[in-house]
C-alpha cells in the first residue's frame, strides 16, 4: 500500500483543545486490498503508548509540546511507507470573572473589583482594570474606587483585561448602582 495524507486538527491547537487525526486521502492499494491502519502518537519526540486512536484528549497536551501521530496502512500482508502530522501546541489565553463588592452599594462604601483568574496553562495572570462613570471613561485602573469618589445613582463599570506571558484574554465587565 501506499500512504496516506493525514492532518492533526484543530490546525492551531490549544491546551483546551483535543487533538484529532484527520485522515485526508486514503492510501491507495495496488491489489486493491482493504486497508486498516496504524496510528503511533508521540509528544517532544516520545512515543506515547498508552494512547491509542485517531485523538489525544486536551488534558493529556501541555503549552509549546510538539505532537506528532505516525501512520501506516496495511492490506493485511504489507505495511506501506509511514506518513507523520505534527502540532505544537499553543498558548490559551486566561479568562477572568469579575463582580463588584459590594453589589448594591451605599455611597460611603468602596467599590471593590472581585477577580478570579483561569489560565489553563497554568501560566501566572496578570490584570488591567478600566473603570467607567455612568458610560465615561475616568482615570481610575485600581480594584477600588474610594466611597468619596461615588454619588448616589451613579453607575460605575469596571472592565477588566487579563494577560499572561504571552497573551491577553478578552475582557469582562460588570457594574453596580
Amino acid at each position: 500500500p501506499g500512504s496516506p495524507e493525514v492532518v492533526i486538527l484543530p490546525a492551531e491547537p490549544r491546551t483546551t483543545d483535543d487533538l484529532v487525526l484527520q485522515l485526508v486521502t486514503e492510501a491507495q492499494d495496488a491489489d486493491g486490498d482493504e486497508l486498516s491502519y496504524e496510528i503511533l502518537w508521540s509528544v517532544d519526540g516520545v512515543q506515547r503508548e498508552d494512547l491509542v486512536g485517531d485523538g489525544v484528549p486536551a488534558g493529556e497536551t501541555a503549552r509549546d509540546q510538539v505532537w506528532s501521530a505516525v501512520v501506516t496502512a496495511s492490506d493485511g500482508s504489507q505495511v506501506g511507507p509511514p506518513v507523520t502530522a505534527e502540532a505544537t501546541i499553543r498558548n490559551t489565553p486566561p479568562t477572568v470573572e469579575v463582580s463588584i463588592e459590594p453589589e448594591v452599594p451605599t455611597t460611603d462604601e468602596d467599590l471593590v473589583a472581585q477577580l478570579s483568574a483561569l489560565d489553563p496553562d497554568q501560566d501566572s495572570v496578570g490584570f488591567s482594570l478600566r473603570w467607567s462613570l455612568d458610560g465615561a471613561p475616568t482615570p481610575l485602573d485600581g480594584e477600588v474606587v474610594p466611597a468619596s469618589e461615588t454619588s448616589q445613582g451613579q453607575l460605575w463599570t469596571v472592565e477588566v483585561t487579563p494577560w499572561d506571558d504571552v497573551s491577553q484574554g478578552q475582557a469582562t465587565s460588570a457594574s453596580a448602582r
